[in-house]
């Protein structure tokens, strides 16, 4: 009979996982396989913006030498919201930058790269204090909507909203009414509520908003992390060791 599964991905939303540890199957996660990707991701779109490369790709198309002067990450703060292998990560790559990095997590962060914690409680805070907002939370019960239009409302209108964590995080009708109005000033978005992103969705056309296919954990190297990930767990499982990334709750209804 199925005693142990290795999911392929981070996310146990789906019903089932659920199912599975109901029937005392024990699961565990590839939580931190795509980590180094999707920062590197994150990081892609965050120095894009700063030094304003598609201003440039304009001014060069125009035939126009125009210097401009861009902003330095070290007078930054970016705000993490979900600090498991992906917000880590994250959190690692903004201070070799010498950003100043804030953290949410529903438990304890230990993480030596941020330098001022939250808990759920403290979301509106975060949000108001930084310039970069980094979504990498897992999907649950408690965290569907919960960057509405209150949240984003609590945002610098000057701060760009970055989601690599679930579509369903966001509410996608308060985000497009925020973008329009610029109240904050752009999104770049790997993931969506309903995916793939529908033809007709306003998100397409709106000259602040990246769209990208939910590819940003891709890697010629994932496979290999997540075969190294298997073995390990493998030889916990048959030595009856702790194994890594073991999950306990998992499904749509599960806490956040």
């Amino acid at each position: 009979s199925l005693v142990w599964v290795q999911a392929p991905g981070a996310g146990m939303e789906h019903e089932m996982w659920a199912r599975l540890l109901e029937r005392g199957v024990r699961l565990t996660s590839a939580a931190g396989v795509h980590a180094e990707p999707i920062a590197q991701y994150v990081f892609t779109y965050v120095l894009n913006d700063l030094r304003d490369v598609a201003g440039h790709r304009q001014r060069q198309a125009a035939g126009k030498w125009e210097p401009t002067v861009s902003d330095d990450l070290a007078t930054k703060a970016i705000g993490v919201v979900g600090m498991g292998g992906i917000g880590t990560a994250v959190a690692r790559i903004a201070k070799a930058f010498g950003m100043h990095v804030l953290g949410l997590r529903r438990g304890p962060i230990k993480d030596p790269d941020v330098d001022e914690r939250y808990g759920p409680e403290g979301l509106d805070e975060l949000l108001a204090r930084s310039d970069y907002v980094v979504l990498a939370l897992p999907l649950t019960a408690t965290t569907e909507g919960l960057v509405g239009a209150e949240a984003l409302r609590a945002m610098k209108d000057t701060a760009v909203l970055i989601n690599v964590a679930r579509g369903p995080v966001v509410d996608e009708a308060a985000l497009v009414a925020s973008l329009r109005s610029r109240s904050i000033r752009a999104a770049v978005l790997d993931v969506f509520a309903k995916e793939p992103l529908e033809a007709d969705s306003p998100l397409w056309g709106l000259d602040n908003c990246v769209v990208t296919p939910h590819d940003a954990g891709y890697s010629p190297l994932a496979g290999e992390r997540l075969g190294e990930l298997f073995v390990d767990n493998l030889s916990r499982f048959t030595a009856g060791m702790q194994l890594r990334n073991e999950v306990f709750e998992a499904g749509p209804d599960a806490a956040g």
